[in-house]
């Protein structure tokens, strides 16, 4: 289903193959060949040795919530989501990333345990959204 909400902008080949895997339905982390390290958003180098060698490898989806905040008056394009739960989340990888969080905020807090929802993602909403696994 095509939106009005604006999608993020690529500068460069690694964020454009980035995010088309994400409006496949295939989130990633990148893997450096060097090193090991997982790392995210995308960007040219590995962060932690700098060596350029990587590949995208697919993550699980399960994620601890880091830190999270209620949007009560999100940009313009987004009001009619308002609340947004937005957090940061862990991945059982190891990155940090952003994505909202599509659950009852009450039962949020630091230390949830998260799944992303795929389900969700298209080449029109390429958002993260993460939901509360069962205790």
């Amino acid at each position: 289903m095509p939106t009005e909400k604006p999608i993020p902008s690529t500068t460069s080949d690694h964020e454009r193959r980035y995010w088309q895997r994400v409006a496949d339905g295939e989130v990633c982390v990148q893997r450096c060949h060097d090193c090991g390290a997982a790392s995210h958003p995308p960007r040219r180098y590995c962060p932690d040795c700098y060596s350029d060698d990587w590949e995208f490898e697919p993550i699980a989806g399960t994620a601890t919530v880091y830190g999270y905040t209620h949007v009560h008056r999100p940009a313009r394009e987004f009001e009619t989501d308002a609340p947004v739960l937005s957090a940061i989340v862990t991945l059982d990888e190891g990155p940090r990333l952003m994505g909202r969080i599509a659950d009852d905020p009450a039962t949020v807090e630091v230390g949830s345990r998260v799944r992303l929802d795929a389900s969700t993602l298209s080449a029109e909403n390429v958002r993260l959204t993460f939901e509360l696994l069962p205790d």
